[in-house]
């Protein structure tokens, strides 16, 4: 699986140079450690290990408003059965350029988990995933949260994070959005507790 760790050392880089930074050896070498548990990371490279968090997260914000795809959109259309455009059809060009960024980024993040999933380079693109996938990209189930609560989540972290992007026309173009509208609901209170809570806890961290 050296194509995947090649391909997810490309990742970090590229989100590295969109959040303005550049990485170290001593960086890399702390990425390549492996942690199964978070006390097996030595307290002096926690600060840095939390660092590297956060500019992967912000480097991905800058890289969605670009469509950075993270892997070829053909890799997840063989493993999908369907191009990234093809699944939201009704999509703005602002929404398909983050969703392409995102699938690209989880389906390297599910790559690396399937090779070593204690790396913390895994645990990086893993959390990216996690933290963001649940706000902008809900799966279907039986916890709902309003699209008016949703969009209001989305546009608090789009308006922090997501500079240059037309957050108005991502709105608007946002199939996932119209779909939640359509079928209507008023969503579940500890389920939009627990959203609100995470996403200013992710604004206060990564601004």
């Amino acid at each position: 699986m050296e194509d995947a760790r090649a391909r997810a050392r490309e990742a970090v880089e590229a989100l590295a140079e969109y959040a303005g930074e550049r990485l170290s050896e001593s960086d890399w070498t702390l990425l390549t450690r492996r942690a199964e548990v978070a006390s097996d990371i030595p307290h002096s490279d926690k600060p840095r290990y939390a660092e590297l968090g956060e500019m992967m997260h912000r480097g991905f914000f800058i890289a969605a408003v670009r469509g950075h795809e993270f892997v070829p959109r053909e890799v997840v259309q063989a493993e999908r059965g369907q191009t990234i455009a093809a699944n939201y059809p009704e999509a703005s060009t602002e929404f398909l350029r983050f969703a392409n960024s995102f699938w690209t980024l989880k389906y390297l993040a599910d790559e690396m988990r399937a090779e070593d999933p204690y790396l913390a380079l895994t645990s990086m693109l893993t959390g990216v995933d996690r933290q963001l996938g649940p706000i902008f990209f809900p799966v279907p189930g039986p916890v709902r949260i309003s699209p008016a609560r949703r969009e209001a989540d989305q546009r608090r972290i789009l308006e922090a994070l997501a500079r240059g992007l037309d957050i108005d026309s991502f709105m608007k173009g946002n199939p996932i959005l119209r779909r939640d509208r359509v079928a209507g609901g008023s969503g579940c209170l500890g389920a939009v507790a627990l959203v609100g809570a995470s996403v200013t806890t992710l604004v206060r961290w990564l601004t």
